[in-house]
């Protein structure tokens, strides 16, 4: 999970709050939106779901539609469809957040992070366990909110999403080994090339980008550690990952 901007409100949510419908969060423009502002991925688990079905996307409402109901049963509709409740969603991801609440009915925490949330950036509370055989959804520093937004959604569930951590993991050790290769022979174009082709996988276009930058970071600082000749420097929000190679040194054995 990365961190969406909200972008502006449609303009068929932009009205009186008497003149919202319970259709209003299914027309086509707040889908267009969405998805738009989500680069196509799901809000949660950044599955691409651009393109498919209706029955794997949905509609988002981060607090549920039954939380805003009136004395008589009936919900307002102002409330649930409000632009900043909305979000767009994998089915998987949908169903397991099901009608619960993001908040601890009791203390009021938050228990579900909300991507779009300004004061909360998901990288920050939810990260990955990752070894040889090994790939595994863990809360960050101990993070309370990573750790039941994790339980939550049910991540630690999801086989299909593993199977492609796995597929990007090799084909960013492939890249990995590349970049080392050109860096050792002081193949400059090889080394700004291949640094490039890393930097563009981290972007928020693409799917599972906070897994990309996490096991990118860890082969840096891998190869960081392991091999003095090797400097890779880069910055948290992965806008650009760069590349210092120091002349002079001894052949590295």
């Amino acid at each position: 999970m990365i961190k969406i901007l909200r972008t502006s409100c449609p303009a068929c949510l932009n009205k009186s709050n008497h003149e919202f419908v319970k259709k209003d969060y299914k027309r086509k423009e707040v889908k267009d939106a969405l998805s738009g502002m989500q680069h196509g991925k799901c809000c949660y688990c950044e599955r691409r779901i651009s393109n498919l079905g209706s029955a794997e996307r949905a509609v988002e409402h981060y607090i549920p539609k039954s939380a805003f109901k009136d004395r008589n049963e009936n919900i307002q509709w102002h409330l649930a469809n409000k632009w900043e409740n909305l979000l767009y969603a994998c089915g998987s991801c949908t169903s397991s957040k099901g009608s619960q609440l993001p908040f601890n009915s009791t203390t009021g925490e938050r228990e579900i992070i909300d991507p779009c949330y300004e004061e909360i950036d998901p990288e920050d509370h939810i990260d990955f366990l990752i070894d040889d055989n090994l790939i595994f959804f863990v809360e960050r520093d101990e993070s309370s909110l990573g750790r039941s937004t994790i339980e939550k959604l049910k991540l630690v569930e999801r086989s299909d999403l593993f199977g492609e951590f796995r597929r990007i993991k090799l084909i960013i050790d492939k890249q990995i080994a590349e970049l080392v290769n050109a860096s050792m022979n002081d193949n400059i174009t090889s080394v700004t090339s291949n640094t490039n082709e890393l930097s563009r996988a981290t972007s928020a276009h693409h799917p599972f980008a906070a897994f990309r930058r996490k096991y990118i970071a860890k082969r840096l600082r891998e190869l960081n550690d392991q091999r003095p000749r090797f400097k890779a420097v880069y910055g948290k929000s992965f806008d650009r990952i760069e590349i210092d190679i120091h002349k002079g040194y001894e052949t590295e054995t």
